[in-house]
């Protein structure tokens, strides 16, 4: 059997959900392109989740247009005279949201607009069900090393909060560096279980022998199943678990019995399991490397950590801790960081994710010997970039570095950064579509 024909996982994810539907809402009415923009209940700031048919030029048009239409209050639903339709998304009157969506104006009807409100009715639902039902759980305030303010994030702290009060196995999915381990310690230490034993076993460090004797034990000793009786216990890289041992792994948990060689005993144990992986497990499953059934027991309540590349706006926030933590720990009178080289940080790719974060930061402040770090405190692999060759780009990179510097000052505000930078508003949101510069990151 394969495992997309299994209803796995039982949690879908809020991004997910939007996703699918934006695609069927598409697709329902022959619209060429579309978007959700969601009001983020934890810094009031609109934010496109997700977008079709849109080039990055239109996506950046339009972010700046639908904050414009909330900081102005205009009515809607609104219907452009290009034939774009834009939606609220409404909870008694409170907008979260907004529906955008394309159609020739000659396609454009009652039945269509009506249409378009029912399924924002839907959304809204959905919204407060996801968001602000129980908005006090959505803190990280029980967890305060794992640091984000985007919407995903947010989820992510939803969900640490809810399995966290259970004995469910957790499976902890996501590319290096992305933060795994910090979750399954948030999720231990918030759990009834934190006074109990929490345990970390690295499947791919050992070989398999040895493996097999940490997890079980023998004579020498009991293993880990038998030390975190009552406690959590976190296997990373679990796929490196060979697959006899993936069986006598399974049975035990099954069981809650552990059958010691040694003395010929069966103990019982009452363990939690999160297991953390870097790989996609259903394709493991399919290709015969990893036991379904194991699989199926772990998945449970699958968590996954996006990687930084997909939560920019969380670059900012997570170097100024890390900046914080380094300087204190070598005790280095540093203040801040310049626009330009924060502006390198949020450029960067970051295939090393939030751990490659930390080390960046961490570099600097040991090599720097000012009161801010600047671009060339940073490693050089993220300084290589193509040195301007004309007055225009050296004037371009100038005139970037003022406005995000002015962003930095002013938390994102557009309005106060256009005022100390002597422009207006309109010729801001001009340069920030040019420069391709987010002024929410700053907030």
């Amino acid at each position: 059997m394969r495992v997309e024909n299994c209803i796995y996982p039982p949690f879908i994810s809020f991004q997910l959900i939007l996703e699918k539907g934006l695609q069927w809402l598409i697709k329902s009415v022959s619209a060429s392109k579309g978007l959700i923009a969601i009001l983020n209940p934890f810094n009031h700031q609109i934010q496109t989740q997700v977008s079709f048919g849109f080039s990055p030029e239109e996506k950046q048009q339009e972010q700046v247009f639908l904050k414009e239409m909330l900081q102005k209050g205009k009515i809607l639903p609104k219907i452009q005279e290009d034939g774009f339709i834009f939606i609220p998304i409404k909870d008694r009157d409170q907008i979260e949201g907004i529906i955008g969506i394309y159609l020739p104006p000659s396609k454009i009807s009652k039945e269509i607009l009506s249409f378009l409100s029912s399924f924002a009715d839907f959304l809204a639902n959905l919204i407060h069900s996801f968001f602000l039902s129980s908005q006090k759980k959505y803190s990280n305030a029980n967890f305060p090393y794992l640091i984000g303010k985007t919407l995903v994030m947010q989820e992510l702290f939803s969900l640490i909060n809810k399995v966290a009060g259970t004995d469910m196995p957790v499976l902890i999915s996501g590319e290096p560096g992305t933060g795994k381990q910090l979750v399954a310690t948030a999720i231990h230490y918030n759990s009834h279980r934190k006074n109990g034993p929490f345990i970390k076993l690295n499947c791919a460090a050992l070989s398999p022998d040895l493996l097999e004797k940490e997890l079980f034990g023998d004579e020498t000793g009991p293993g880990k199943l038998e030390l975190t009786h009552q406690g959590t216990l976190v296997l990373c890289d679990i796929e490196a678990l060979p697959l006899k041992t993936q069986a006598k792994l399974l049975s035990a948990l099954q069981d809650k019995i552990l059958y010691r060689q040694d003395t010929y005993k069966c103990v019982k144990i009452d363990v939690r399991i999160i297991a953390v992986t870097t790989q996609n497990l259903a394709k493991l499953v399919e290709s015969h490397q990893f036991r379904q059934d194991l699989y199926y027991w772990l998945n449970v309540f699958p968590i996954y950590l996006p990687p930084l590349r997909k939560r920019r706006a969380d670059i900012v926030p997570l170097t100024t801790h890390f900046l914080k933590v380094a300087s204190e720990k070598y005790n280095k009178p540093i203040k801040g960081i310049s626009a330009t080289a924060m502006n390198t940080l949020i450029q960067h790719h970051w295939p090393g994710n939030v751990k490659e974060l930390q080390n960046c930061i961490e570099r600097a402040v040991l090599v720097c010997d000012e009161e801010i770090i600047q671009s060339y405190h940073l490693p050089s692999s993220l300084r290589n970039q193509p040195s301007p060759t004309s007055l225009n780009a050296l004037i371009e990179n100038l005139e970037k570095s003022l406005i995000i510097e002015a962003l930095k000052q002013h938390r994102g505000k557009q309005k106060s950064a256009a005022a100390y930078l002597g422009i207006s508003p309109r010729v801001l949101n001009y340069k920030l579509q040019k420069y391709k510069i987010d002024a929410d990151i700053f907030k």
